[in-house]
């Protein structure tokens, strides 16, 4: 049956665009939920069904489905840009690293490893480490990058371990998850026993500012700005972590005000990069008013007068598997 409703979405792909969009969500919202079928009908048609949940769905598309597909994996993300420009990424999670020194750790999985420098890291410390990501894009440059570690491009909900790692690592990724329950399982099942996980992601109020002034700028054009994070409170997530079996050995949220690169162009950077769907469904020209716009907004608030400051707010783990 589901691969019956594959080739259907497949043949629907070559209709015209509203009836594409249309059909396309129709199918998926009534048969299935999970993110592969999402993901196909992505990848058959990704302008056409990224516009039309993007910019607004005059009531054509089923809210739920509207709702998944705002919070589903899928993004097609800049490796170079990356690399170029949003180094602080790698760079603020150095300090994680230090939970992975004792020598009862061996084995490390990077999930969610970008373009590897954490991982290249991790190897430094005399590790064995294997790095994963949903991005074709980031796994080839790390491959390139650090050609003798082991990369693999996979989705973060469906490890194909079972008591493989002493530790599973990971950055800045988890808020892009919004599978958290599946997530977590499938980490639970990659540990060893007494295995740790040690993870930072964004937490409750993240990035806040940027959000609402840009959810703003979409509905004065006429879209709509789904956020796709996951920004827990510590008792939300050390509840869920509890759920799933770990040991809540500390959890703490804090703010880390974060210099972007790129002086005056360090916020459009960061814009372009981590809300590139939303960008990519509007012309060119309204996207760059729409930058313009954001940045004189926000200048009073996160401009310190030789960068951009974002508000950041992180969430610190370190768990145990029981």
């Amino acid at each position: 049956m589901r691969y019956f409703i594959l080739n259907i979405i497949q043949w629907l792909s070559h209709l015209p665009f509203i009836t594409v969009n249309y059909a396309i969500a129709q199918t998926a919202a009534r048969v299935s939920t999970k993110a592969k079928l999402v993901n196909y009908a992505f990848a058959v048609c990704p302008a056409r069904i990224e516009q039309t949940a993007i910019l607004g769905n005059s009531g054509k598309l089923p809210p739920k489905f509207m709702e998944y597909i705002s919070k589903s994996s899928y993004m097609k993300w800049n490796a170079q840009l990356y690399d170029d420009r949003h180094t602080f990424v790698a760079q603020y999670g150095k300090d994680l690293l230090a939970h992975l020194s004792h020598s009862s750790i061996i084995s490390v999985l990077d999930l969610g490893c970008g373009t590897g420098t954490l991982s290249g890291e991790i190897a430094t410390m005399g590790k064995r480490v294997v790095g994963i990501d949903s991005s074709p894009e980031m796994i080839d440059q790390a491959r390139a990058l650090y050609p003798s570690l082991e990369f693999m491009v996979m989705n973060a909900c469906e490890l194909p371990w079972t008591g493989e790692f002493d530790a599973v690592f990971s950055n800045a990724v988890f808020h892009w998850i919004t599978e958290q329950d599946s997530l977590l399982a499938a980490i639970y099942s990659a540990l060893k026993a007494k295995g740790w996980l040690v993870c930072e992601f964004g937490g409750r109020g993240n990035i806040e500012s940027i959000e609402k002034a840009f959810s703003a700028a979409m509905q004065r054009r006429g879209g709509n700005y789904h956020s796709p994070f996951f920004f827990p409170t510590p008792g939300e997530y050390g509840a869920r972590l509890g759920a799933a079996g770990f040991n809540v050995v500390n959890i703490a949220s804090f703010a880390r005000p974060t210099p972007l690169a790129g002086a005056e162009s360090g916020l459009k950077n960061w814009i372009t990069q981590f809300f590139a769907a939303h960008l990519r469904s509007l012309p060119a020209k309204a996207a760059a008013d729409l930058l313009e716009e954001i940045a004189d907004e926000l200048r009073p608030q996160l401009w310190d007068g030789r960068q951009w400051v974002a508000d950041y707010i992180r969430l610190r783990v370190l768990a145990s598997k029981n």
